[in-house]
């Protein structure tokens, strides 16, 4: 989220996300936390990519980006998938569902760029 974030905010520096993506055509940010496969994405790790939300909210200014975090894991408890439907912009998606979305965008991308 960059140095300014991480001095102004010293008690988040460790708090870093796993990738950061610009989304020029659509003036937004995507966020991707990626999780070991040992740890089951639960309430705490959601909390973490709310955490993400707020600081880019306090320092995006009025520039109307759009955010959303991806957060992804081997496992996702039920209480993650109770807690996810209210926190707006977090999706939360296992490894395998991950990659095969991933593949379907890169399907798409192919079919376009055909024409």
């Amino acid at each position: 989220l960059g140095d300014a974030i991480m001095k102004e905010d010293a008690e988040f520096k460790l708090k870093r996300p796993d990738f950061v993506c610009i989304k020029k055509s659509e003036k937004g940010i995507i966020i991707l936390e990626i999780k070991r496969p040992s740890v089951e994405l639960k309430k705490k790790e959601i909390d973490q990519a709310e955490l993400y939300l707020r600081l880019i909210d306090k320092y995006k200014g009025e520039t109307g980006l759009n955010v959303e975090v991806y957060l992804i894991g081997a496992k996702i408890s039920n209480e993650a998938q109770e807690v996810v439907k209210w926190r707006k912009n977090i999706t939360i998606k296992t490894y395998q569902d991950f990659l095969e979305d991933c593949g379907n965008r890169y399907q798409e991308y192919l079919k376009i760029s055909e024409k």
